[in-house]
């Protein structure tokens, strides 16, 4: 029997993002997925049953993933869980943002399946993942 995975919250505008990784993430970390397809249904959802994990896109309507990230940071029950940015914004626009609103992990879409599990268990052991090419970024 495989051991239970950890509580995940993906909030992305893209419907077709939730079912290719809630079978990522359910097959190969026995992951419980839930999906929000907005911002404030996604602090709605992480207000209701905090998640261990939050993969937030940036670009999205109405609410950008930079001020869900806010509002979570602001929210103290909230405030620690860690959040993982998957977005199509580039490095250079992106990163140091991400950084300053306290992420714990930056990916770029299109993404391996092997980069989204590295960063999720990276994420959950504490610490941050932010891809070679990101990091000589914020050198510059």
């Amino acid at each position: 029997m495989k051991k239970r995975g950890c509580k995940v919250l993906v909030i992305d505008d893209v419907p077709e993002m939730e079912e290719m990784i809630k079978l990522l993430l359910t097959y190969e970390r026995n992951d419980q997925v839930r999906f929000a397809l907005s911002g404030n249904a996604g602090l709605a959802i992480a207000e209701q049953d905090p998640p261990d994990l939050i993969i937030l896109d940036v670009m999205m309507p109405k609410m950008s993933g930079y001020e869900v990230c806010r509002q979570l940071k602001d929210t103290p029950a909230l405030r620690d869980i860690p959040v993982l940015f998957l977005t199509v914004v580039p490095p250079r626009m992106g990163y140091e943002e991400t950084q300053r609103l306290g992420g714990a992990g930056y990916l770029c879409k299109p993404y391996q399946i092997s980069e989204i599990l590295e960063a999720r268990d990276a994420v959950l052991r504490g610490e941050t993942y932010y891809p070679e090419s990101l990091r000589t970024v914020s050198r510059l």
